[in-house]
Order: structure tokens, then sequence, then C-alpha cells
């Protein structure tokens, strides 16, 4: 059964090769999303989210649950497997996202002369 290993080989060199000469950031987005699209909720886990994983199987599987509209189904677990693979696609960006006590936010006034009111929110890292 040569097979099998085949497909692991096809998908190692496809997860390899996802991220390739990327920068960091690119490179472990594109490797949730090929692990995601593999397998449903690895993504989530490539991201160390794992607390994603769960939510993703019971969307995909309740939304495959209509009994009477079968086309229904197959779009809702379409849809269902897409949203699962770009939330961790995009959750590959947030993972090295410094998330630091030092950020700063104000809140001013700003008038604009059309409109009556204005605020310009500003946030700063120093």
């Amino acid at each position: 059964m040569a097979y099998p290993k085949i497909i692991f080989s096809l998908v190692a060199s496809l997860y390899c090769a996802a991220a390739w000469g990327q920068p960091a950031s690119d490179a472990a987005a594109k490797r949730a999303a090929m692990a995601s699209a593999i397998l449903p909720g690895a993504g989530q886990f490539v991201n160390h989210q794992a607390w994603k994983a769960p939510i993703a199987w019971g969307i995909l599987a309740g939304s495959g649950y209509f009994l009477r509209s079968r086309d229904y189904a197959i779009l809702g677990v379409g849809a269902a497997y897409l949203f699962q693979v770009l939330d961790a696609y995009s959750s590959g960006f947030l993972v090295h996202f410094d998330v630091s006590p030092t950020l700063v936010g104000s809140v001013s006034p700003c008038p604009q002369p059309l409109a009556p009111l204005g605020a310009k929110i500003q946030l700063s890292w120093p």
C-alpha cells in the first residue's frame, strides 16, 4: 500500500511549500490555512488556538444536519468549511502580534466643516 505514503508526502510537501521563502507572518498564515484545508480544525491547532477547533467541528457537523434539505446542507457545510479556513488564515497573521500593556489610546474632538460633531481616536505604542 504505497498510496498512504504518497498522500502523506504530497500533503507534507504542500504544507512546507506554502511557507517557503515567505515572511514569518505570511508563512504562519499560509501554514494554518493549508492545515485547516487538509483537516478541518488543524489550522486552529497550528495557531495555538485549540479552543476554536471544537467550535469549527461543531459548526461543520451542525450545518450538515438538515435532513430534508440536502442542497442547503451541502451549501452549509461548504460555507462552514471555508469560514474555518478563513479563520485559521486570518488568525495566522495575528499569532505573533504584540499585545503589550503599553498601548496608549486617546479620544479628542475633531470638528469637521460639514459635520456638527467629530471625534478622533488615536492609538500609539510608546
